[in-house]
């Protein structure tokens, strides 16, 4: 069997990573078309051997971090008002590498995982000096270039890219903020561009419930990764970026726990409610006064607000609507028209409401006072 057409794979544990198994190809390069442009690419695929020394794409389970969830990636040079849905051209998730409280003593999966990323590297650090070394190099010259210069200081990550780091500071972007965790951006394996992008990368909800990673966009929670390593890039990295190679992954599976911002708590404070249960009746909705309505002000601060002096407003409003509903109902004499050969009839004599009492009484504080709307 062809070891390097096989397509075995294996999913490992960080912990169980061991950097002598690992395996980095001959440089190779590939070519593609975007529309009727022409790309050449130069890829290293990278492999892992099992315990039978085959080799296996790797994939790598990593640890749960606190995620945004995943975000839509654009072409290089996209305005920002242009980063819209409809013009992305696939998904990514960053991926911290420690929690915030264990960025200076990280745990030991963290620990782990950390090694594993950096046991690749260096392979692909080996794999580069090896080629940039050759009369004929298969590597892009931009590479060759980078490989020597990193060559003669000993800085081999100005070579082959480190995948993390730390976020650089709000204040000054030329210095990085050691304080945050470091992280790493992934790209998830999609299809398609604009309105006809699909997410391809399972991700599985509460419940183990499968669902489509573009759910989950900015989305916070709780992410457990598995992370597939496919090999070393070469080639340039941007117009001031020093690097010649990099290391390339792809998210293929994550479980996701999207987690509650609210303030509120997540347990119930309080013991039950045990008063008598009663018919849903019995505490009909209260229809607003029309002064509410009309929006009169009644000496309560605004929604939201508290009130400097809420027993006076209490006191001002209560009376105010006590008055109104002690109003008597006046009612009019009828005039009645007189018509030839119809007998005019008296009106009864109308009834007069007694006189409301002076005194008005104030209503107790759980009840409350209402005009009736006609």
């Amino acid at each position: 069997m062809d070891k390097a057409a096989s397509t075995s794979e294996i999913c490992i544990k960080p912990e169980d990573f061991d950097p002598s198994r690992v395996v980095v190809h001959d440089p190779v390069k590939n070519e593609f078309k975007i529309g009727e442009t022409k790309i050449v690419t130069t890829t290293s695929t990278g492999k892992y051997l099992n315990d039978e020394g085959v080799e296996c794409t790797l994939y790598v389970m990593a640890p749960e971090q606190n995620s945004f969830g995943p975000s839509y990636n654009y072409p290089m040079g996209t305005n920002e008002d242009d980063k819209v849905p409809e013009n992305a051209k696939g998904l990514q998730i960053c991926y911290p590498m420690t929690s915030l409280a264990t960025v200076q003593d990280p745990t030991d999966s963290e620990a782990a995982f950390k090694n594993v990323i950096m046991g690749l590297w260096q392979a692909a650090v080996d794999k580069g000096r090896e080629e940039a070394e050759k009369d004929e190099p298969a590597i892009p010259g931009v590479s060759v270039n980078s490989f020597t210069a990193a060559a003669k200081k000993g800085t081999w990550e100005k070579a082959v890219k480190i995948p993390f780091s730390h976020p650089r500071n709000k204040e000054d972007k030329k210095t990085l903020d050691k304080t945050k965790p470091e992280t790493m951006y992934v790209k998830l394996v999609t299809s398609g561009q604009g309105p006809a992008l699909k997410a391809l990368t399972p991700f599985y909800g509460p419940g183990d419930k499968k669902m489509n990673a573009i759910a989950f966009v900015d989305v916070r929670g709780k992410i457990v990764p598995c992370f597939m390593w496919e090999g070393v890039y070469y080639g340039a990295h941007g117009p001031e970026a020093p690097h010649g190679a990099s290391l390339r992954f792809k998210l293929v599976e994550a479980n996701y726990t999207p987690q509650s911002v609210s303030s509120l708590p997540q347990h119930r404070m309080l013991s039950k409610n045990s008063a008598p249960a009663e018919d849903d009746d019995v505490y009909p909705p209260s229809r607003p006064s029309p002064a509410r309505e009309e929006g009169e002000d009644t000496g309560f601060a605004a929604p939201g607000e508290d009130e400097s002096n809420p027993i006076a407003a209490l006191a001002a409003a209560k009376p105010k609507a006590a008055k109104e509903a002690a109003k008597p109902v006046v009612t009019k004499k009828a005039v009645v028209t007189k018509k030839k050969g119809v007998k005019s009839v008296a009106p009864k004599k109308p009834v007069v409401p007694k006189a409301a009492p002076k005194k008005v009484v104030a209503p107790k504080d759980d009840e409350e006072v209402f005009e009736d709307e006609e």
